[in-house]
């Protein structure tokens, strides 16, 4: 601001250069690069507001415990609730939050 308090207009520094500043000139496929979107990531699990927060993480507790506990059974444990080694391991593999 100068005396009369409105602002004064900036100017560079005379003899001041980009490449002075450490900045090097970039291709303009290099520019184009930078501008562009970046690619998604997966879909995040939506949490629900704080009132089913609760719920939520009981249900991947839940479910965590009885994927180890499923990836633990015996064969015999397996035949005995109709499931095949393949689909228990199947199972097992998936993570807490996928239903």
């Amino acid at each position: 601001m100068n005396a009369l308090g409105t602002a004064t207009p900036l100017r560079p520094a005379s003899g001041i250069t980009a490449p002075s500043l450490g900045v090097a000139p970039q291709p303009a496929s290099r520019l184009v690069r930078v501008l562009q979107p970046l690619p998604r990531r997966a879909a995040a699990v939506p949490l629900p507001r704080a009132r089913g927060l609760r719920e939520v993480l009981r249900a991947w507790w839940r479910r965590a415990r009885e994927r180890r506990e499923l990836a633990a059974m015996s064969p015999r444990e397996r035949a005995d609730i109709g499931i095949t080694r393949a689909e228990a391991q199947a199972e097992a593999r998936k993570r807490f939050w996928q239903p």
